[in-house]
């Protein structure tokens, strides 16, 4: 099952969390979002995932004006997102799920993976790698439910 994974990343959380989501699930194929030309890899792909980071309680305008110029051409494709953040996902993903509703697409699961934070001052190297572990942890979840075409509610 092929799987492609668009990737936002401002610290390279969500880009670590996206390349360990695709190592774990292999035939994965990892664009950045601002790579514009790629899109039409979509509708080659299985599996379609969105990985990046919450911002203000959001997503960044970069990941909106790419669900915003998405093909609905991928109707009926499994499509996860996943959001790193610093401790609060807020409503980023139901806004993700909302906008590719507004598309005709679905979001077929959501996932929240709490990474440090970019203010280091906060997070002592044990807490990061409490952090790190737990996010592994959730990797392989995700991957799992990838895998088996698990809906996850929003």
């Amino acid at each position: 099952m092929s799987t492609i994974i668009y990737y936002f990343t401002g610290t390279g959380n969500s880009l670590y969390c996206a390349r360990r989501i695709g190592d774990l699930l292999g035939d994965t194929i990892i664009v950045p979002i601002e790579a514009e030309g790629e899109k039409k890899a979509l509708l080659k792909a299985d599996n379609i995932g969105l990985v990046f980071p919450v911002y203000a309680f959001g997503l960044p305008n970069v990941v909106k004006q790419f669900i915003k110029h998405l093909s609905s051409d991928i109707k009926g494709k499994y499509f996860f997102a996943v959001a790193t953040n610093g401790g609060r996902v807020a409503g980023a993903l139901v806004l993700t799920r909302r906008m590719l509703g507004a598309r005709g697409l679905k979001l077929s699961a959501g996932y929240s993976i709490i990474m440090p934070t970019n203010m280091i001052l906060l997070h002592e190297t044990n807490e990061e790698k409490k952090l790190f572990d737990s996010m592994e942890k959730k990797v392989r979840e995700i991957v799992s439910a990838v895998k088996s075409h698990e809906y996850h509610a929003v």
